[in-house]
């Protein structure tokens, strides 16, 4: 059986993780989860926190295919989520410098070797 970690490990670019912008400051991991899973099977899903553990207006949610991200990112996109109309995008390897556990994120997704395909 293939673990989640090695599904999130060999799709990280590939459409299947969103970049979210512009959260409300009150929407809490699990609350984002919780939405995000309207669309299909979330492996994970994170809103950034800062130093004093506040929201950072961001976060990435990585679902089990490409098929459920663009589901969510069609209907979720320019929505309003508490307070504000968040933005999705399709991650890409350079928006890990905005989340805290990059050393994670290198270990789970390297984009200078190669990955064996599931």
């Amino acid at each position: 059986l293939i673990s989640t970690l090695e599904v999130i490990r060999n799709t990280m670019a590939s459409g299947y993780r969103l970049k979210i912008d512009n959260l409300d400051p009150a929407v809490t991991t699990q609350g984002l989860w919780e939405v995000c899973k309207l669309f299909g099977q979330v492996l994970d899903c994170k809103v950034q926190l800062d130093e004093e553990g506040n929201s950072r207006g961001l976060g990435f949610v990585h679902y089990a295919s490409r098929a459920f991200a663009e589901d969510a990112k069609n209907n979720l996109n320019g929505i309003q989520i508490g307070e504000k109309e968040v933005s999705l995008t399709f991650y890409q390897w350079d928006d890990a410098s905005s989340f805290t556990g990059v050393n994670y994120a290198r270990l789970v997704y390297n984009p200078y070797t190669e990955v064996p395909q599931l």
